[in-house]
């Protein structure tokens, strides 16, 4: 019976020494495999950057694929309406060599936007005279115009549209009287039309209607003696014609049609004998009485 149990207890000290003397070796192996299984382990959060060498050896480079991709914000920045896009100051005293006498004197002088006369420009004449002025509307005369003697009476005085003179148009001696009075509608010749002597007093009277003669033919002399007195239709001569000598004296009658003389014309000297008759049909003259 001791024999027995002396066995059984030598049996269990054998087992207990086997297990201690290889328990370390177990924890040192445990530890090892531990440390190697965390050094395989790369966070997810946390992509393992690679910094290869630029094969010239100057700088490194960054391995871009395997950076995190970000997105850069751009910066806006607000500026100002740029005004000099709508509107150019217009270049003053635009001259050109086309605007010069061939003693290189100015010819006018003004403004131009674009390249286009713009406002009142000043018209000189070969000596450096100011001969006139004129106003522009893009590169077209549109407005009041002037014209001026070379001592700086005005000449003549009119209003320009689009080009062209439209209502009256005003012309005048250098002492200041009328010289010439004239109207346009729509730019062509209207109403009545006047001409004087540098007395004051009527050298021409005539009528225009859409530009053309209509209406009584006055002539007078200097002195306000009747010259000449006829009738126009559609700016031919029309009906009876009488011409004057400066005493009054008729010189020479006859008549029109259609513009050409038509009838008798009959031929005075100046103490009213007839000086000669012929007889007319339709502009050919006949023999003379």
């Amino acid at each position: 019976m001791i024999t027995s149990l002396t066995i059984k207890l030598k049996f269990f000290c054998i087992v207990l020494l086997f297990l201690f003397a290889g328990m370390p070796g177990l924890v040192a192996q445990d530890k090892s495999k531990a440390k190697q299984d965390s050094s395989a382990v790369v966070p997810m959060n946390k992509p393992a950057l690679t910094k290869p060498v630029d094969p010239s050896g100057l700088k490194p480079s960054v391995n871009k694929s395997l950076t995190p991709a970000t997105t850069v914000k751009k910066r806006t920045q607000t500026r100002p309406p740029d005004l000099t896009v709508a509107y150019r100051k217009p270049a003053t005293n635009y001259l050109a060599s086309k605007d010069r006498y061939s003693n290189g004197q100015l010819k006018e002088k003004g403004d131009s936007i674009n390249g286009l006369k713009e406002g009142v420009w000043i018209v000189y004449d070969r000596n450096g005279a100011m001969t006139g002025k004129v106003t522009y509307v893009k590169g077209v005369k549109e407005g009041e115009s002037i014209e001026y003697f070379d001592d700086g009476a005005v000449k003549e005085t009119g209003k320009i549209v689009n080009d062209k003179y439209e209502g009256q148009v005003t012309s005048y001696f250098n002492n200041g009287q009328i010289f010439f009075q004239r109207w346009y509608l729509n730019g062509i010749q209207d109403s009545i039309w006047t001409w004087n002597y540098e007395n004051g007093k009527a050298s021409k009277i005539v009528h225009y209607t859409n530009g053309k003669l209509n209406g009584e033919y006055i002539e007078n002399f200097e002195s306000g003696q009747l010259k000449i007195k006829a009738t126009y239709l559609n700016g031919k001569l029309e009906g009876d014609y009488v011409k004057y000598f400066a005493s009054g004296q008729e010189r020479r009658t006859c008549s029109y049609l259609n513009g050409k003389r038509n009838g008798e014309l009959i031929q005075y000297t100046e103490d009213g004998k007839v000086a000669y008759k012929q007889e007319y049909e339709l502009g050919v003259g006949g023999k003379i009485k």
